[in-house]
This record gives C-alpha cells, sequence and structure tokens, in this order.
C-alpha cells in the first residue's frame, strides 16, 4: 500500500492479485485495469502448464517416443 498507492484502496485479499477482483472492488478502489493500473502481462498458470507440457514434448522427442 505504501509502495504502490495505486491499489491502496483495494481490499487485503485482493491486494497482490487485482485482476482478480470483481468490476465493484475495482471501481470501489478507483481502478481501472489497463488504465489507471498496468493490466496483466503474463499468465504465469498458463504459461508455466504450456512450457511444462513442452518440456515433456521435447523430453519424449530425445528419447524417441
Amino acid at each position: 500500500r505504501k509502495w504502490v498507492p495505486e491499489i491502496s484502496r483495494l481490499p487485503n485479499r485482493l491486494i497482490h492479485t487485482p485482476w482478480k477482483a470483481k468490476a465493484v472492488d475495482l471501481a470501489e478502489a478507483g481502478i481501472e485495469l489497463g488504465s489507471t493500473y498496468p493490466a496483466r502481462v503474463v499468465d504465469h498458470a498458463f504459461a508455466r502448464h504450456r512450457a511444462l507440457e513442452e518440456y515433456q514434448r521435447l523430453k519424449a522427442e530425445r528419447s524417441g517416443n
């Protein structure tokens, strides 16, 4: 809250994940994702899943399967 005042008015449960906030929570905090606070650039869960799939594919390819 001290270092990122743009999201300081979010409820505690959303302070580290503002992209998960409902529109009403964002509005009450005066946040517009992509305007007053940056929208999320990378969906880490999706990126991790994709990387693990690719790793398994490469592993199988190298082992000749």
